[in-house]
């Protein structure tokens, strides 16, 4: 059986469907891809390529930054059930949920709309700080008049 590092690299380092052979980024033993340099185009078009196969049931993600290398990894907390749920906005059509991470219960994540936030918080407090924050801006700009050029 092929484990996960091989079956990624397999499909992003193919030279005929993938013009990622040659290009700096490596996968790890447990399936993180690292693309180094900070090189974003790179990241994105392997997230993209990997989301796109069909292949994988959950989708990958930008899990943070080491250094010079951006991290990439599997999506594993988008199933979870949140254990905190907010709408926010001007018309309160976001949803804010909080997960709590799976290997330490002492790591927080902030999900927008389903979609996972980079930042990992170390508090519950610290996040619900953020959502409420965000909040306030979001309902402050909608109640902000639209500039009229004349």
């Amino acid at each position: 059986m092929v484990n996960l590092s091989e079956t990624l690299n397999d499909m992003i380092a193919d030279p005929f469907d993938g013009p990622f052979e040659g290009e700096d980024f490596w996968v790890t033993e447990d399936g993180i891809i690292q693309v180094n340099n900070n090189d974003i185009g790179l990241a994105g078009k392997i997230m993209r390529k990997i989301n796109q196969s069909g292949n994988f049931d959950k989708p990958l993600i930008k899990l943070g930054t080491s250094g010079d290398s951006i991290q990439l990894s599997f999506d594993t907390l988008g199933d979870t059930t949140p254990i905190f749920s907010a709408k926010i906005g001007f018309k309160g059509d976001m949803l804010a949920e909080i997960r709590q991470s799976e290997n330490d219960k002492k790591e927080y994540l902030l999900y927008m709309n389903g979609k996972r936030n980079v930042k990992v918080y170390n508090s519950l407090a610290r996040v619900k700080r953020a959502i409420n924050k965000l909040d306030s801006e979001m309902k402050q700009a909608g109640l902000e008049p639209d500039a009229i050029d004349d």
